[in-house]
């Protein structure tokens, strides 16, 4: 919903929460199995709010996925291991997938949803012959690989890593093409946009 509220663009197809959220027919619509978890993720952050007690870190509760953010703590790497030991310790965070992040772990659903599953699913649903797939963090090296792994003879995909101070270096690795930065990839877009208005 906000990133339809920012782009308006009706002929977008929005997706956002790793693929757990869908703009459709006018609203943001929810993945079905996911109704559940946003009382378990609430009551998991909560936990951890009193088990952690680190200088910088900061939670950011999607809803449908959770963030604990370490960037700004004065170890990050203490911090890191501490997030994770505090997370052993929470009763319900078993019911969650906890991944790495950039510069954060991730809470996410145990319901094999991720950005590559609705890469793959976008691909199909549009009857995609080309995508470009531009991803900086350890969750888009799922999509990179969906890219990569459709297995369709008319279908073309590149995928794009945008290379940041916290970029993993997963990203680079299975990247086609790699761009410097969110700059760069704007600016990327820009002339992509320009490429095909040239040849449409």
């Amino acid at each position: 919903a906000e990133m339809r509220e920012m782009l308006q663009v009706d002929e977008i197809a929005y997706v956002g929460n790793h693929g757990f959220e869908r703009w459709q027919e006018g609203k943001a619509k929810l993945h079905n199995k996911a109704r559940e978890y946003p009382a378990i993720i609430e009551m998991v952050l909560q936990e951890l709010e009193h088990l952690l007690v680190l200088e910088g870190v900061f939670f950011d509760n999607k809803g449908f996925t959770a963030s604990i953010h370490y960037r700004l703590c004065p170890d990050q790497e203490r911090a890191r291991r501490e997030v994770l030991a505090a997370l052993e310790k929470c009763a319900r965070a078993n019911e969650l997938v906890v991944s790495q992040g950039k510069m954060a772990i991730e809470l996410q659903l145990p319901l094999g949803v991720n950005k590559g599953t609705v890469t793959l699913d976008l691909i199909r649903e549009h009857k995609l012959r080309r995508a470009i797939y531009l991803g900086d963090d350890y969750s888009d090296v799922d999509a990179f690989h969906a890219i990569h792994g459709v297995a369709a003879h008319d279908f073309e995909g590149l995928a794009i890593g945008v290379a940041g101070e916290e970029t993993p270096p997963e990203g680079g690795a299975e990247a086609d093409f790699g761009l410097e930065g969110v700059g760069e990839g704007e600016r990327f877009v820009r002339w992509l946009a320009d490429v095909i208005r040239t040849h449409a």
